[in-house]
């Protein structure tokens, strides 16, 4: 049986002070209350940074301004599925925040972004990230 393929985008959103905001998987969902940066699948006939833009928009409500260079490139692996996750910085954004999918979500530091526990694709831009920061 092939493993099955899907893109993902996800997006870095930093604050006024420099925190990056995060947000907690609902419970009912694979890695249910695991932390994340929010995102999506990217849909036929979108190019990442529209994705993101739309995903942003359905997940917290925002108009978010995509850079379009994508930060980092991650492979997750499971038995029957292999996501390959494209992160990308978020320049700014209009709207407030607003929670439609997840369960919390916090600003954190870099330094403490260590501190929750992050869905497992999601691990390698926590690292980058903190490599950065030193």
């Amino acid at each position: 049986m092939q493993k099955r393929k899907i893109t993902v985008v996800a997006g870095i959103i930093y604050n006024q002070a420099g925190e990056i905001f995060v947000a907690q998987r609902n419970a009912a969902t694979s890695f249910g209350l695991m932390w994340e940066f929010p995102g999506g699948k990217v849909e036929i006939n979108e190019n990442h940074p529209q994705a993101l833009k739309r995903e942003l928009a359905e997940e917290l409500g925002i108009i978010a301004v995509v850079n379009p260079t994508c930060y980092l490139i991650t492979l997750y692996e499971q038995e029957s599925l292999d996501i390959e996750l494209h992160f990308y910085k978020i320049e700014g954004f209009q709207g407030e925040i607003s929670l439609r999918e997840h369960a919390d979500s916090k600003w954190l530091p870099v330094s403490e972004l260590g501190c929750v526990n992050f869905a497992p694709a999601d691990l390698d831009v926590v690292a980058q990230l903190q490599q950065e920061d030193k």
